[in-house]
């Protein structure tokens, strides 16, 4: 499984991908010292799917069309590690 992170001026989102498939997902606000809203989406989503943090792979950013679809859009901007 895969866990991406986008901080943005605004939210904070954390993705969990299988393959193609979305696990879970989280949005918080970006908090002004950047790493509280990090910590707290990636926190969240973990707890939220039972998910154990060793099972996961890391990535700086995923594109998502939204945590319902289920779809990742691969526009070639983000890279999944």
């Amino acid at each position: 499984m895969r866990m991406g992170i986008d901080v943005g001026g605004t939210n904070t989102d954390a993705l969990l991908i299988e393959g193609k498939r979305v696990v879970g997902w989280f949005k918080t606000p970006t908090t002004p010292d950047v790493t509280s809203g990090i910590t707290t989406a990636m926190k969240t989503v973990l707890e939220q799917t039972k998910v154990p943090a060793d099972q996961i792979q890391m990535s700086n950013c995923l594109e998502y069309e939204d945590g319902t679809s289920g779809e990742i859009i691969k526009d070639g901007r983000y890279t999944i590690f």
